[in-house]
């Protein structure tokens, strides 16, 4: 089983970006923008790999 301790600190990091670089858009946008920028469903990635992912796709609106 996953440590369940993981998820607090995946949505914080989630929310900070959010709030920093896009506060204006909807919690859905957030999501389908950054699946659309991914270019392939994340299901099975793990929330490493989706961090990562993440915080490259919020590097990418810079000037946003």
């Amino acid at each position: 089983m996953r440590n369940p301790d993981r998820i607090f600190a995946l949505c914080m990091e989630l929310a900070a970006h959010w709030q920093y670089r896009c506060p204006d858009w909807r919690f859905a946008q957030l999501m389908v923008n950054f699946i659309s920028w991914l270019g392939y469903d994340p299901f099975y990635m793990e929330d490493e790999d989706f961090l990562k992912k993440f915080r490259e796709f919020m590097d990418s609106l810079e000037g946003v």
